[in-house]
């Protein structure tokens, strides 16, 4: 079931919460002006995240807040790896060979894939080096200096060691350094 295309799952900003909080920047929230949404509040609208995001990148260094991005992917990949994938399915991805794993997960990104890009767009290629493509998702609307997609490449490393640890995501392309899409090659 897909829902309205400028929605994301909560977790995108409660996790970026957490790792505000736990690098010692918790006002940045209240500048931002969003509500922290509860763990049971279901989708939530997009550009909650994009503002959270646009705050924390105007009030901290750029290293510091893709730092705090990258901690967010990783707080993400473990809530949706814990909770959102079932027990049964993590367990047959340990025992499948390391690519039949990653395509599966893969595949069941792009199922889900409106849950975590909203009116963004998601994509995929697979071959000797897969990669993982995103068109206007909210980390990378705004322009901006440096690299914007330490969300998705640590939240994306994260679901991947499902299948594959010790897997190396690295982004390749980034739309906020004008790119036509943000690329994040999958090494395993």
């Amino acid at each position: 079931m897909e829902a309205s295309l400028d929605r994301i799952g909560p977790n995108a900003v409660r996790q970026t919460v957490q790792a505000l909080r736990e690098r010692g920047h918790p006002g940045v929230l209240a500048r931002s002006g969003v509500a922290v949404p509860s763990p049971k509040s279901g989708l939530i609208p997009e550009a909650d995240f994009e503002r959270l995001v646009d705050q924390l990148r105007e009030e901290l260094t750029p290293s510091e807040a893709e730092t705090v991005l990258a901690r967010a992917g990783v707080l993400t990949g473990r809530y949706v790896s814990q909770h959102r994938i079932p027990a049964p399915f993590r367990s047959l991805l340990r025992w499948l060979p390391r690519r039949w794993g990653l395509y599966l997960l893969l595949v069941a990104f792009q199922r889900h894939a409106w849950t975590f890009t909203g009116r963004g767009r998601f994509d995929w290629r697979w071959g000797p080096t897969p990669a993982i493509r995103l068109v206007d998702v909210p980390t990378c609307r705004s322009c901006g200096s440096g690299r914007g997609g330490s969300f998705y490449r640590a939240a994306f490393t994260q679901l991947l060691a499902l299948a594959a640890p010790g897997v190396r995501v690295e982004e390749t392309m980034c739309q906020r350094r004008g790119d036509a899409c943000c690329e994040f090659e999958i090494h395993a």
